[in-house]
C-alpha cells in the first residue's frame, strides 16, 4: 500500500503539526494521554498512577488544555479529565502499538 502525500499541504501544516508534536513530546504529558485512553480520571488518580504531584500535574494538564487536547469537569472539589481531541487519542493509539504491544503483535 503506497501513500500518496500532497507536498503543498504538508508543507502549510507543517507547523502546526509540529507544534502539536512537541506539545505531546514530555514523558508525563504522554503518561497523562496513555492513562486517559482508558477513559475519564480524576487529578489524584492520575498522579498517583503517573508518581508526579499535584502541582507538577496540573502544570502539564494546563498545557494539554490549553492547546485543547483535553477537557475537564468538575464534581464538587474533584476534577476530571478526558481526552478531548481524537488526534490525540489516534496518536497514542498509535504509540501504544509501536512501543506497548506485546511483542510479535507489531
Amino acid at each position: 500500500m503506497e501513500n500518496t502525500f500532497d507536498i503543498l499541504e504538508l508543507e502549510k501544516n507543517a507547523e502546526a503539526a509540529s507544534t502539536y508534536l512537541r506539545m505531546l513530546a514530555n514523558p508525563s504529558r504522554l503518561l497523562v494521554l496513555c492513562n486517559l485512553i482508558e477513559g475519564e480520571q480524576s487529578s489524584g488518580e492520575l498522579a498517583r498512577k503517573i508518581g508526579i504531584s499535584h502541582p507538577n500535574l496540573s502544570q502539564h494538564m494546563s498545557k494539554l488544555k490549553s492547546q485543547g487536547l483535553v477537557d475537564t469537569r468538575r464534581e464538587e472539589t474533584t476534577i476530571y479529565y478526558r481526552i478531548k481531541d481524537v488526534r490525540a487519542a489516534q496518536i497514542i493509539n498509535v504509540l501504544h502499538d509501536l512501543f506497548c504491544a506485546a511483542p510479535g503483535k507489531n
